[in-house]
């Protein structure tokens, strides 16, 4: 049960960039339509004299933020399975790290308050770094 659950944290997590990737491509796509930007832009993203919306720039950068952090995620939960430790305490912090990507997403694409996505990047972190802190316990220890 708590492998599955564990799993389950890693899926949401690998779908979350899936979900940004469809919005970035639905708000470019009506950009585009509406003559905000040149779809010449996105060949090399020249911007020129162009000045890029605030939301494609917003929803570019959380695309990418999903490629930098989440990658400690995904590293640290396949050694999880690898070395079959998956604890209660590891599927907490992997909840706690997925629920804490969503939030950042949501901010970042709605308010962007800039405090507030600090903040849940922070315990982003802190979360993820308790899966390596305690997976290096437990390997340590067998």
């Amino acid at each position: 049960m708590l492998t599955k659950l564990f799993f389950l944290s890693v899926f949401v997590m690998a779908m979350l960039p899936v979900v940004i990737l469809t919005l970035m491509f639905l708000k470019r796509l009506t950009a585009i339509k509406s003559g905000t930007v040149r779809m010449s832009y996105f060949r090399l993203y020249k911007t020129g004299k162009v000045e890029m919306p605030d939301e494609l720039l917003a929803v570019s950068r959380n695309y990418s933020n999903l490629f930098e952090l989440p990658v400690l995620f995904f590293t640290v939960s396949i050694l999880y399975f690898y070395f079959d430790l998956i604890t209660v305490f590891s599927v907490v912090m992997a909840w706690l790290f997925v629920v804490s990507r969503v939030v950042h997403s949501i901010i970042h694409l709605s308010s962007n308050n800039i405090l507030h996505r600090y903040k849940v990047f922070f315990l982003g972190t802190i979360f993820v770094v308790s899966l390596w802190f305690n997976l290096f316990i437990q390997v340590m220890r067998q």
